[in-house]
């Protein structure tokens, strides 16, 4: 008996003698969590260009990904505009600007917009499938210009893939919007989680989710209890909101020891002023000011990345530290209460004797840590106790759902991405088979009769703009001798067969099963089909 008593005592001497860094890894596991929350909200983006051979891909995010689609998809459909509208677009005189065509009611029905940018876009759109260079490339890509009898072909189809193409946009931008707002609401739970509930309705951070928090309370809005002693104030009750156990950096100030005067630094390093005098909320900011650049300093074991999965090990990591960090005295406790009921719940350095239960503060400003309730640390007995829990971990737990929800919303989006390019892929294909597929087509390519001569010479006739290019927009040859549009040579012979070849199919398996005289297609058929299936954008 007389042996453990020495040994008790000279335990405690050994360790109250050491006096400096007793939190070091409390500290450090709670300064992950604040570095954690204070990055930026990630934003989902796809991957453009990615490829197997290792190739990364531009991000870009769900909104420039649908611009970009829908341009496409907008070029592809006005490349078989009809020719009224075609005319139109081509006017290279006043009669061809806005201001006129808004106040022509035969011409205003064609852009329901009614809007003179929407009608300047398209009229750059239709140059770009015509005879601008910039469209060059565009046009060889897709087999461009088509006659009027190839437009009129596949202009049905193409207009039912645009209502199509326009459901995914809508798709795709409410989801985009919806992520946003969780980045918001996920931003605005991280300020509530680090400064406490009040200082997140204010902060200038609170909708800038693109970068990391800098913003920080003014000395009255810090997240302490005014004229609160911090042994109270350390042992939060329940849904505490702007206080220890409702703001992690207040926590930090249990944690740190700030009830002492006496050089002791729990936490190591900087020195913290005495908070015992009615002064607890510019105190604390000061503390707060000191232990700040130390906790951003500190090296991770994990990457600060904000992510559910890093922030969840950051806050199981912390909180298995409870009831962890316990300091015995000669006087060891001797009854339950005294034991380790009491201590489950603290966080950081407490001491255990047999005179009083532990708890987390001092005396009159001077924290000895030789005798219960000294101690620097927090106790979460009444928070853990109450349904709510700890009131910052809730804001960090929301800070988590709104990540996974940001991801199960950004899958969603990425598939109606898919299936919007997916729809560019088909129009493209399209395009590039009908050149190919003759008058004798069925499928897309079928028509049902021959026209008429005298509707091809009034048609021709009839032309507004009788240039050489806007005769071809209509399916005219433009006659140089008398300056007018005039039928294509051939096209009273123009007749569509109702036989079946290999130009009726648009997919490869379909096209080698016939039989027949149509083999003799399949070469052309196959390679376009081939060709169209490499044209794809990597997600």
């Amino acid at each position: 008996m007389k042996f453990s008593k020495i040994a008790v005592a000279l335990m405690a001497v050994c360790i109250f003698a050491n006096g400096d860094g007793e939190n070091a890894k409390e500290f450090r596991d709670i300064c992950q969590i604040y570095n954690i929350l204070r990055q930026p909200i990630p934003k989902p983006t796809l991957k453009v260009g990615a490829d197997p051979t290792g190739k990364d891909g531009t991000p870009e995010d769900l909104n420039a990904a649908t611009t970009r689609i829908f341009n496409d998809i907008k070029q592809l459909n006005v490349s078989v505009i009809q020719p009224e509208i075609a005319q139109i677009l081509e006017y290279s005189t006043e009669q061809g600007k806005w201001q006129k065509v808004s106040t022509d009611n035969n011409k205003k029905g064609y852009f329901p917009e009614d809007d003179e940018t929407t009608f300047e876009e398209l009229r750059h759109l239709y140059k770009k499938t015509t005879t601008d260079p910039q469209g060059e490339a565009f046009r060889k890509q897709c087999s461009l210009p088509l006659n009027e009898r190839e437009k009129f072909r596949v202009r049905q189809v193409f207009a039912q893939l645009w209502k199509t193409a326009i459901a995914k946009r809508k798709e795709i931008l409410n989801r985009a919007a919806a992520i946003e707002n969780q980045r918001r609401t996920a931003r605005n739970a991280a300020i509530t989680a680090l400064y406490g509930k009040t200082f997140a309705t204010t902060s200038a951070d609170r909708d800038a989710p693109d970068k990391a928090l800098s913003a920080e309370p003014t000395e009255a809005g810090f997240p302490m209890t005014a004229a609160t002693a911090m042994s109270t104030q350390c042992k939060p009750n329940a849904n505490v909101e702007d206080a220890p156990g409702g703001a992690l950096v207040s926590d930090i100030l249990c944690l740190c020891g700030a009830d002492t005067t006496q050089g002791h630094t729990v936490c190591g390093g900087a020195l913290m002023e005495a908070m015992a005098n009615s002064q607890e909320k510019a105190k604390g900011a000061a503390n707060w000011a000191k232990l700040k650049p130390k906790c951003e300093a500190l090296r991770p074991e994990q990457p600060n990345t904000l992510n559910p999965q890093t922030l969840t090990t950051a806050i199981t990591r912390l909180f298995a530290h409870l009831g962890s960090n316990q300091q015995g005295t000669a006087a060891a406790p001797q009854d339950h209460d005294k034991l380790g009921k009491n201590s489950r719940s603290i966080l950081g350095l407490h001491v255990l004797d047999n005179t009083r239960p532990p708890g987390c503060g001092s005396s009159s400003g001077v924290n000895t840590f030789t005798a219960a309730p000294h101690g620097a640390c927090i106790d979460y007995q009444n928070m853990l106790a109450n349904k709510n829990g700890i009131t910052w971990a809730g804001a960090a737990q929301q800070v988590i759902k709104e990540l996974l929800d940001i991801d199960s919303t950004f899958s969603e989006a990425r598939n109606y991405i898919s299936e919007a390019q997916g729809i560019a892929n088909q129009m493209r294909t399209i395009l590039l088979l009908v050149p190919l597929s003759g008058p004798t087509a069925a499928g897309i390519g079928q028509t049902s009769s021959k026209q008429p001569k005298q509707e091809e010479q009034n048609k021709c006739k009839a032309a507004a703009n009788k240039t050489a290019a806007g005769c071809a927009a209509i399916d005219c040859e433009y006659d140089n001798t008398t300056k007018e549009c005039k039928p294509k040579t051939g096209s009273e012979n123009a007749a569509a067969g109702t036989g079946v070849n290999c130009f009726s199919h648009t997919t490869k398996d379909a096209c080698e099963a016939v039989n027949g005289d149509a083999p003799k297609d399949k070469k052309k058929v196959l390679d376009v089909l081939n060709a169209s299936a490499r044209i794809h954008v990597s997600l």
